[in-house]
Parts: C-alpha cells; structure tokens; sequence
C-alpha cells in the first residue's frame, strides 16, 4: 500500500502522525478481509509497521523491517528535518534540496551507476503536493521512540538495512534486533537508504529466505491470493 500522500494515494491536509499510517495499514486489512498477515515496511513504513504491530500485535504473524529506525529521531536530524520543512513551506523544493535529498536516499555507487533512477525518484517526489511532504517531514521528525516496547512484538523479524544507510544506519537495526524477542539482522554492503531499489534481488532472496525458515508460505509469482 502507498503511504499517505505517496504515490497516486490521497492525503487530508491535516497533519498525521506515524501511529496514524499504522491505523491505515489496519483499516486495510479490514477491507482486504486479513485478519492476521505479515508486514514489510521500508523507512517510514517500517516505523508504521512496528506502531501497528504495538497497537494489534494479535493481527501481526511476521514483520520486514527495511532501513528503518525505532528510535526517535536524533536532535541534529530533527533540526534538519524541521529546516527542510520550513525551506519547502516558502519555497517549494528546489533542486539542491532534491540532489541533497537523493544523495542521502542513494548509496554513492548506485547514484552513479544509475543516474536516470535517481533522477525518476527525484521527479516522484517533486510531484508531491507541498502539504504532503510537510506531513511526511513532520511525522517522521516528531515520532516517539519505541525502543522500550520492542519487547512486546513477540513475532519473528527480518531487520535489513544497507551498509551506507546516512539515515537508518546499521547501528540502529543492530539496536532493534538486539531489544526484539525474535529478530534476525541482515546488513547489504555497499548499499544506502534506498535498499528496496538498489538491491532489488538480493532484498526478495532475504524476505523469501526469512518467510520460509519461518514456514510461512510464499506466493509462486503470479499468484495474486492472499496468504496468512
């Protein structure tokens, strides 16, 4: 499902937090009939994943947490996070806000290995409305920690993350399995924040691999049911 604002998916012009997509993702299994299911978040859908895991961890069976942070954000990312907004508020976002926002995004040798994919990214989120990347901006910035909670998910974990993730970094996955009941650590070298698309195949041989050791069925490709 596309977050609030991302993609081709409707945003109010109220501000949302990320207790609010984790009710998103719930409301979408009510209306796709899943009482119980897996989750697979990256970034800011892996923080929904684990808030919606806390809020009905009856209705979790697993999770993939990919380049994601259960922490709150640290005081110097906030402050840059909070100039970011204000920047966009007055000015809409520019292109060096867009080469700084992709330079974090990308590991170096994706970006320029693939400049037209991180240039495509680029136009993605300029398309977005001004209020949803505030939004966006805001919730990630003002999210609690829920490092002390952790405890509570008592399903198993994959936690993946790239190598030269600048705003995930590795420390901070090897901080959520160790506090998680049952999490498994997977770190891809040489990869940034943007592990989904820099390492497409190796991510899927990860989640499949992690899904089956914990007999989970897996979909054959094509297969559009849905599994438990």
């Amino acid at each position: 499902m596309a977050l609030r604002g991302h993609g081709g998916s409707d945003d109010s012009r109220r501000p949302w937090s990320v207790k609010d997509i984790a009710g998103d993702i719930l409301t979408v299994m009510d209306r796709l009939g899943l009482e119980r299911t897996a989750l697979v978040g990256h970034s800011l859908g892996g923080m929904a994943a684990l808030q919606a895991a806390l809020l009905a961890p009856h209705r979790i069976s697993a999770m993939v947490l990919i380049a994601t942070s259960a922490e709150e954000e640290a005081p110097k990312r906030k402050a840059q996070l909070e100039s970011l907004a204000l920047a966009i508020r007055f000015t809409g976002l520019r292109k060096g806000m867009l080469r700084i926002a992709a330079e974090g995004f990308f590991s170096p040798q994706f970006r320029a290995a693939n400049p037209e994919c991180a240039a495509a990214w680029c136009r993605r989120w300029r398309a977005m409305p001004k209020h949803a990347l505030l939004h966006a901006l805001h919730a990630v910035g003002a999210r609690p920690s829920v490092m002390r909670r952790l405890g509570e998910i008592a399903i198993p974990v994959l936690v993946a993350c790239g190598e030269q993730d600048a705003i995930a970094d590795p420390a901070q996955a090897a901080a959520m399995v160790a506090a998680l009941p049952e999490a498994t650590l997977a770190v891809v070298p040489d990869t940034g924040h943007a592990l989904p698309i820099e390492r497409p195949r190796q991510l899927a041989v990860l989640m499949r691999n992690f899904m089956t050791a914990h007999g989970f069925p897996i979909a054959p490709p094509g297969d559009n049911h849905h599994s438990n």
